[in-house]
């Protein structure tokens, strides 16, 4: 009786920390200093976040401040829908030089989510 009760408990700790192993990521940028650099230096949000294919920043909001910089708001995306909650704001000065990022976002959600487009099962439908 006691191996197999064993043997349970050693199943479900194995599948409960591989599954945390895999797990989406929550970044928060206001907190990471290199994120200012990341943006200036790369060719693109995406590449800069380290996000993948399925992920994006969509601009919701930007507005031009008295001293000519920008200040845009960036929704997250995934599979074109977006991330409830996670966005990400990019300021800039005249130049198109980032002066701060604030925000989070969540990373690698393909190892969360199986599938996120809608679909009805007719047993279930009235």
């Amino acid at each position: 009786m006691y191996p197999s009760l064993f043997r349970l408990l050693l199943t479900i700790l194995l599948a409960l920390s591989s599954s945390l192993t895999l797990a989406a990521d929550l970044q928060d940028l206001g907190k990471a200093c290199q994120a200012i650099t990341r943006v200036n230096n790369s060719a693109n949000l995406n590449e800069a976040f380290g996000l993948t294919r399925q992920e994006t920043l969509v601009i919701s909001k930007s507005r031009l401040d008295n001293r000519g910089g920008t200040h845009t708001r960036y929704q997250q995306v995934y599979q074109g829908l977006p991330v409830w909650g996670e966005s990400v704001i990019i300021g800039r000065d005249q130049s198109g030089k980032v002066t701060y990022v604030r925000g989070r976002l969540i990373r690698d959600l393909a190892q969360e989510l199986i599938d996120v487009n809608p679909a009805l099962i007719l047993e279930n439908t009235i």
